[in-house]
């Protein structure tokens, strides 16, 4: 019977082999010579780099590469193991920003009428906007950022689809809040979006209450 450390040699000497062979195939390709084909050579030097690139692989990186995805489900799966997250009550018109149970900020929202109902559920920050530009839902007239612009200084995004998209956001009628008036956003006063904006991150977990 072959012991483990015999498996284990034969498993090192196929990776040095296998990066060798690798390895001539990449000069290969980078050196090509007329008629096609290429000689992988055994010399010292080959198997001292081969040698060298086995034990590199043998070792952690100092430090782990950052990952981009533009996936959905990375970002969501990223949220969950994140600490702070909102939690939005449309019973109570709030917006709680917390870490586990301890709760570090409240605001007031005005949250969608009849008809435009904020959708409630689970989802996260996707989108995070300072002095947006603002197409109307209906009209689809662009408004541009300042002072008059009905979603104010910031636009924090957690849902959309298609031309159609809810989130946090300021707004030029601060008398509103508390009310059932939006399109189905959750409108703030400027000064408190902008301190929820200061707080959270693209990934972060938003939960939504009746």
């Amino acid at each position: 019977m072959i012991s483990n450390r015999t498996i284990a040699m034969l498993l090192c000497f196929a990776g040095a082999g296998f990066l060798m062979a690798s390895q001539g195939q990449d000069e290969a390709r980078s050196n090509p010579v007329a008629n096609g084909d290429a000689t992988v050579s055994s010399s010292p030097s080959r198997i001292k780099t081969a040698q060298d690139a086995l034990r590199s692989m043998l070792q952690p990186p100092l430090a782990a590469p950052a990952q981009v995805s533009s996936s959905d489900e990375m970002v969501a799966m990223a949220a969950r193991h994140l600490p702070k997250f909102l939690v939005v009550s449309l019973s109570d018109r709030q917006v709680r920003l917390q870490m586990g149970d301890e709760v570090l900020a409240t605001y007031p929202v005005a949250i969608g009428q009849d008809g435009w109902e904020t959708p409630s559920g689970e989802f996260y920050v996707t989108r995070m906007v300072e002095n947006p530009t603002w197409r109307h839902p209906i009209t689809r007239e662009v408004i541009e950022p300042g002072p008059d612009s009905p979603i104010g200084t910031r636009w924090i995004e957690f849902w959309r689809e298609d031309r159609n998209a809810f989130g946090f956001h300021g707004t030029n009628e601060a008398d509103l809040i508390g009310e059932a008036v939006s399109h189905g956003c959750l409108r703030m006063h400027n000064d408190d979006v902008e301190a929820l904006y200061a707080s959270v991150y693209p990934g972060m977990p938003v939960t939504v209450i009746p």
